[in-house]
């Protein structure tokens, strides 16, 4: 999922040190980041979530537990519709505007809610968020506003500013606007000092050959097949909570295994624990 383009990287601070080179086959990038984030990426996620993959239905459970149910909502990064099926056809959200900057995620999220018949009041846009013509929708604004695991496609503090105020700018004013993140950092800490790879379940972060350590907003591979990888940028939560404070005035950061815990397994403890919800709002 990525909804806004990736600009210059800012300053980044080392956590793990390198120890040996591994040599890798490089990635492009250019393939799978961006506006050109490729068909094989909505394919594989689409498939993980028909497949029945509870990890993929982590969002509409954290949006019922945050009761979005009944309003109208600002998905940025909607990806190919899993959010939006959730939404629209499990909570019954009465507007949904999905954003995406993938040509190929808006067309499968158009293409799974039309064959499942729930396209009233559903608008996809194609858009990098935080560029000079992304959809406003200051006249009509939305009540909430979503965006889950984007942060891992943003290459700056700067882009997950812009994020921020691009959902404040879009929703009625004191809304909230939710930051759904995983915690790379811990995956990446517990791997040790040294490492080049840190396995979150069967999912494979993997530090490039170029680049030296671990560091604050380094560009990572996230591995989800030999044939499949995903480059990612690694963000502490804390990075994240200091980049929405600095737009919104209360930010408050809620781990999803607490708000999800009650809804009798419906999402593991394993998949949702490492994974937090930033509540901003003004």
């Amino acid at each position: 999922r990525n909804a806004i383009a990736p600009r210059p990287r800012e300053g980044r601070s080392a956590i793990c040190t390198k120890t040996t080179t591994t040599a890798m086959p490089p990635v492009d990038y250019s393939a799978v980041m961006s506006a050109h984030y490729g068909a094989a990426a909505a394919q594989v996620y689409r498939a993980k979530f028909d497949e029945g993959d509870p990890t993929w239905d982590m969002i509409p459970a954290i949006a019922a537990a945050l009761g979005l149910d009944g309003l109208s909502v600002l998905d940025v990064g909607c990806g190919p519709g899993i959010n939006a099926e959730g939404l629209v056809g499990q909570l019954g959200v009465p507007r949904y505007v999905g954003i995406d900057a993938s040509t190929h995620q808006i067309e499968a999220a158009k293409a799974a809610l039309a064959a499942k018949k729930l396209t009233a009041n559903v608008a996809f846009h194609c858009a990098d968020a935080c560029a000079p013509d992304a959809p406003s929708f200051a006249d009509a604004p939305l009540e909430t506003a979503l965006a889950s695991f984007v942060v891992p496609h943003l290459g700056s503090t700067g882009d997950i500013e812009a994020l921020c105020s691009y959902c404040k700018t879009n929703t009625t004013p004191g809304a909230v606007t939710n930051i759904v993140v995983g915690d790379d950092y811990g995956v990446v800490r517990a791997a040790g000092v040294g490492a080049r790879e840190a396995m979150f379940g069967p999912v494979c972060y993997r530090l490039p050959e170029e680049a030296t350590e671990w560091t604050t907003g380094v560009k990572f591979d996230v591995v989800f097949a030999p044939d499949f990888v995903v480059p990612a940028y690694l963000w502490d939560v804390p990075d994240v909570e200091a980049c929405a404070k600095a737009v919104f005035k209360h930010v408050e950061v809620v781990n999803a295994w607490d708000l999800t815990k009650h809804m009798n397994g419906r999402i593991p403890k394993e998949a949702a624990e490492p994974m937090f919800v930033l509540r901003c709002h003004d």
